[in-house]
């Protein structure tokens, strides 16, 4: 089949049947999680207008915010991944969204910035267990030559929920007000979290099948051999924090986080003030550019599998190349044309979902799924840096610099040197993908 699960409805006794089962109700339940993480993420930037005009709060007051929201994450994915790798991922995750949820209900019962400081840098610590746990299990389930499929459909579940979140948001902001913003997805995650801890289990011995190399009667990759005799705190430090091209993809993940963050927090503040679009069509603009992210991400997944052959930095080059050429025609294009403006939204949803999808399938692909948790949480340590940097100085550059002007100067300079990333691991890849008379090109070891 096209991505090698299917839906079936009852268990039957084959091993094929059960392994379609498991596969379908794995990635169903990990897709749910995850974009509920983000239910009781993204609400924070579409309630930011009125925030600024309820509480008084300026542009830079909010940055800080999201400035210590994605330090914290930042710093929080390497320290769950490291303890991800060695717990129970299901429960990990499970737990991290019941507490990101009930955060967000405190948070909507406040109006102190020093209290929504701290409690969303609680948010942020529980939000970082999110996907390291989901990379373990994930790693767990599926083979390397069908992951970067897999992980590009799991990565598209964060676009749907930031879209479904956005698109309920503006609908009843202006009818409810900020504060449900906070409390409406709270609530709905506080459910998921249980539906998630009940469908989900961390591998399929739990349920007692075979490995998915064995099910699908394919040999071990060269790095999991590597990996049998080694101690976990042997594994971390040879195959994760020595490996340099696990560091190439964090350094691009930087890069495009900045990019990303950009745009996912002053996106709606962007295209009303400059744009000249009202807020409630500037939430449907940037519903779009999160919806076209569901296709960037598959499509970028497919093309790093099987027209790529696994050379992940090759896919993750081209979709930066697309990114530029996107933010360049928003900064360009003239107000009040909004039509323009949500065709380009949509082209940079296209693109910068892209080189996050193949940055999570290259850090698991260039260590071991043993590490997938400590690798995925390290190149995400390195993209929430450059989330916490375009928080705080995209918002510097819009209030106090070279306004709106200076923060896509910022985003292309990004893009850029994203670009130049992915150009260091253009040889790179599993050796999954290696044939027995082919040796694997280098993983800079």
């Amino acid at each position: 089949m096209f991505f090698n699960f299917s839906l079936i409805e009852s268990k039957n006794d084959t091993e094929s049947s059960l392994y379609a089962y498991w596969r379908f109700r794995t990635m169903f339940f990990l897709m749910l999680a995850y974009a509920a993480f983000y239910f009781v993420r993204q609400n924070l930037s579409f309630a930011m207008p009125e925030m600024c005009e309820s509480l008084g709060f300026s542009k830079s007051a909010l940055g800080q915010i999201a400035t210590i929201f994605g330090v914290i994450y930042g710093v929080g994915k390497v320290i769950s991944g490291i303890f991800g790798d060695n717990s129970s991922a299901r429960a990990f995750l499970a737990v991290g969204l019941f507490l990101s949820a009930a955060a967000n209900i405190f948070m909507g019962g406040v109006s102190s910035l020093w209290l929504m400081i701290v409690i969303w840098a609680f948010n942020s610590c529980c939000q970082s267990t999110g996907a390291p746990a989901c990379a373990k299990i994930l790693a767990h389930w599926f083979t390397p030559k069908e992951f970067g499929v897999m992980w590009a459909i799991w990565t598209s579940s964060l676009q749907m929920g930031s879209a479904f979140i956005g698109v309920v948001i503006a609908f009843f902001l202006p009818y409810l007000g900020w504060r449900f913003a906070f409390y409406i997805p709270g609530l709905l995650s506080l459910v998921i979290a249980f539906f998630a801890f009940f469908g989900l289990r961390n591998d399929p011995k739990a349920v007692g099948l075979p490995s998915p190399e064995e099910h699908a009667k394919v040999s071990r990759r060269k790095e999991e051999d590597e990996c049998a005799s080694m101690s976990s705190f042997e594994i971390l430090i040879k195959r994760v924090l020595r490996n340099k091209m696990v560091w190439a993809m964090g350094a691009a993940n930087f890069f495009t986080y900045f990019v990303k963050m950009s745009v996912f927090y002053w996106a709606p503040m962007f295209l009303c003030e400059a744009k000249g679009s009202s807020l409630i069509f500037a939430g449907y603009q940037t519903a779009i550019f999160n919806m076209a992210g569901i296709v960037g991400a598959i499509v970028t997944g497919l093309l790093s599998d099987r027209v790529f052959h696994g050379y992940r930095g090759r896919t993750g080059f081209f979709c930066m190349i697309g990114l530029s050429v996107s933010i360049a025609a928003l900064w360009l294009v003239p107000p009040g044309m909004p039509v323009s403006h949500a065709l380009i939204m949509l082209s940079i949803g296209l693109f910068v979902v892209g080189p996050q999808t193949v940055v999570g399938v290259a850090a698991v692909d260039f260590s071991s799924k043993k590490a997938a948790g400590s690798a995925t949480g390290l190149v995400g340590t390195l993209g929430y840096m450059g989330f916490s940097t375009a928080g705080v100085g995209s918002a510097y550059v819009a209030e106090h610099s070279f306004g709106w002007n200076g923060v896509f100067i910022l985003m292309l300079v990004s893009s850029i040197l994203g670009c130049l990333c992915f150009l260091c691991t253009w040889r790179a890849r599993s050796s999954a993908f290696t044939t027995p008379a082919e040796p694997p090109a280098k993983s800079g070891k």
